[in-house]
């Protein structure tokens, strides 16, 4: 596949995203030209898996912007990951990307410092 130009490909690989409130946080996006999927995951924890994310500020109820998917690999519509919590005071917190390819981590309530995570939530769809 890969000679032939249809194995997936790494549209986007960042390492130390939200560094304003955490440690340990990546994202990539994956997409496969042969079968037209895309595939967004965010990983809280390092890279290695031995490290857990840490919250270094106090993130208030609401989204944080991750980041933006290139055009051509956006979905059609919003869509967002299944509900997971960060510390104690979080209530449901989930990643979620919109029509304009913009990457989201939003939480119903606050996390404090020093709350850690180890999760790594992931979209995925079809483009057509």
């Amino acid at each position: 596949l890969k000679t032939s130009g249809q194995s997936p490909i790494a549209v986007i690989e960042r390492v130390n995203v939200l560094t304003s409130h955490f440690s340990n946080v990546s994202w990539t996006v994956y997409y496969s030209p042969l079968s037209k999927f895309v595939n967004i995951m965010v990983r809280f924890g390092s890279v290695d898996g031995k490290a857990n994310a840490k919250c270094t500020s106090n993130v208030t109820s609401g989204s944080l912007a991750i980041g933006t998917i290139p055009e051509k690999y956006r979905p059609e519509g919003f869509m967002n990951s299944y509900s997971f919590t960060v510390g104690s005071s979080s209530g449901p917190c989930n990643i979620s990307v919109n029509a304009d390819g913009v990457v989201f981590f939003y939480c119903q309530g606050s996390i404090a410092v020093n709350a850690q995570l180890k999760e790594t939530p992931h979209l995925s769809y079809f483009v057509i």
